[in-house]
């Protein structure tokens, strides 16, 4: 008996309180109606007006998540330990792999501003937990926390991301996926054979990957992860950024191999009909929740 819950919140809880988490995270909870197994058990906080056929949807309870651990019987978006908190952290990134020419760990507003002058304003500043453009900052007056990690503004011509499944025994390649980025960072989508990356770019990344992940897996880590490098105009960066969960990119490779397919595009839109998640939800206190966006499959 599998159970999945999708606390795809948990990098959010780590820059602000919980309370003001958005809504989209409830819709994210079904996540699991694409890549689990039918017959699967969807856990959730809050449930769809309409049935969602071959799963079972069932309330979340905190209090049997010991004995869902204790069976190995629950599967995580993403664990919510100690150890994900330091590998999600940019400062481990810094620390474990080559980072571009003239990253930094910044200090204090000081010496934030004196290179945001030296860099021309080329630069970002990302916070030591921070995700998807979250808690990133051009500008070192917008700067939250300190310390934080400064790093080259470049101008990128090409996003991917690998994903891998680590385990005790052995470290699982699943695929690569072409990502779509906003310009400040954030997530818009993920194709699967519309791009061919080159060669040399996927051996550079893979140079510099295999390492870290038997890095982690010597630490304990145990898990999905997803990880990003760009191409841009000066060069290639071969591990921009680490996830050690589920990623939309993992989500993406899972419909393609159920669907039998080579190419597709997963991505979050404007909500309209032929949506892949519910479009109404209703929370514990039987509030309605609508969400503006939603994630569509576009098969190419």
């Amino acid at each position: 008996m599998h159970f999945h819950y999708c606390n795809t919140w948990f990098e959010e809880t780590l820059l602000a309180p919980k309370e003001t988490l958005r809504n989209m995270h409830y819709l994210f909870q079904y996540l699991p109606i694409l890549y689990a197994p039918k017959g699967s058990k969807v856990l959730v906080d809050a449930f769809a007006v309409s049935p969602i056929e071959g799963y079972e949807i069932l309330p979340y309870d905190p209090q049997k998540r010991a004995e869902w651990d204790l069976h190995h019987s629950i599967e995580f978006w993403v664990n919510e330990d100690p150890l994900t908190t330091i590998l999600l952290s940019k400062e481990f990134l810094f620390t474990h792999t080559k980072r571009p020419k003239g990253s930094r760990i910044i200090q204090n507003i000081e010496e934030a501003e004196a290179f945001e002058k030296a860099y021309g304003g080329n630069c970002v500043f990302k916070q030591f937990l921070s995700f998807s453009g979250m808690g990133h900052a051009r500008k070192a007056t917008d700067i939250r926390r300190f310390p934080c990690l400064l790093e080259p503004w470049f101008e990128r011509t090409l996003d991917f991301s690998t994903q891998w499944i680590v385990e005790a025994s052995h470290i699982e390649y699943l695929g690569d996926t072409h990502l779509l980025v906003a310009s400040g960072g954030g997530y818009r989508g993920t194709e699967i054979g519309c791009i061919s990356i080159e060669k040399t770019y996927l051996d550079l990344h893979f140079g510099e990957v295999y390492p870290l992940l038997e890095m982690i897996q010597k630490m304990g880590f145990r898990g999905n992860v997803g990880i990003d490098a760009f191409v841009h105009k000066e060069g290639f960066v071969p591990i921009c950024e680490m996830n050690p969960r589920k990623t939309m990119g993992y989500v993406a490779l899972m419909i393609a191999r159920h669907q039998n397919t080579k190419k597709l595009r997963l991505s979050i839109k404007k909500s309209s009909h032929g949506a892949l998640l519910p479009d109404i939800l209703i929370d514990k206190h039987n509030k309605q929740l609508r969400f503006p966006k939603n994630l569509f499959l576009d098969k190419l």
